[in-house]
């Protein structure tokens, strides 16, 4: 089920600005994201993370501040623990970009500057839909609930709504199986993995936020329902 969830975007660069507003976009889009300045901060990151948190996409500055971009390419791609770690070079010199594009273990698309924001997002959808086949388009629906997951956009009753990433998950969560309804630690589980330690406040603080998102004008009864002592689910008649 984790293959599913929103992918990890880990963005690289040095320039502070230009990394939170990469940031931003992204996860405004989505995804979740994790940010370094150098590779020396990005290979802390990659040793601490469990694998099912580790990035699937590397967002990377052609100079970083202790190595060049193609040294780390050649880290990610020839480390097994990474290998299937795909990279997106940011560059501003297409000569050398063009140079170093067909070596062995370089990236797998590249973007130049100056570029909007918008253009970016599509670049990472569109490398992800190639090289990750598990998060090609699949829609998922229930009533007038809809959730693309290549997309990682949702809308109700044709009106987009802006979740984070984990109320995303959550809510990809319930949808799968409507009927179902999930205790606290299957909803952790499923968004957080096996080996969370995520209080049960916390996620009734999601839900909530979930609701509230998803809450539609003079509606009364909550698209997520409460099952007393039990935990929740999106269809409940009994």
């Amino acid at each position: 089920m984790l293959n599913h969830l929103p992918p990890t975007i880990l963005v690289l660069d040095p320039d502070v600005v230009l990394r939170t507003n990469i940031s931003n976009s992204l996860e405004r889009s989505g995804f979740n994201v994790l940010t370094a300045s150098k590779w020396a901060e990005a290979s802390g990151l990659f040793d601490r993370l469990p694998n099912y948190k580790k990035p699937t996409l590397v967002i990377l500055r052609d100079e970083l501040p202790d190595l060049s971009g193609i040294e780390v390419c050649t880290i990610i791609k020839t480390k097994e623990a990474l290998k299937s770690t795909l990279v997106l070079m940011i560059s501003e010199n297409i000569k050398k970009i063009l140079e170093v594009k067909n070596l062995e273990n370089s990236f797998d698309d590249f973007i130049m500057k100056p570029f909007s924001q918008s253009s970016l997002v599509q670049k990472v959808k569109s490398i992800l839909g190639r090289h990750k086949p598990s998060l090609a388009s699949r829609i998922l629906a229930y009533k007038d609930l809809k959730m693309d997951l290549a997309s990682f956009k949702v809308s109700r009753n044709n009106r987009e709504i802006h979740l984070g990433p984990t109320e995303f998950k959550i809510l990809q969560c319930l949808i799968e199986k409507p009927n179902k309804i999930y205790s606290r630690d299957d909803i952790m589980r499923y968004v957080w993995g096996n080996n969370a330690n995520v209080e049960m406040r916390t996620i009734d603080v999601h839900v909530n936020r979930l609701r509230s998102a998803l809450k539609l004008p003079n509606e009364e009864v909550p698209f997520i329902k409460t099952v007393r002592s039990v935990g929740y689910c999106l269809d409940f008649d009994k």
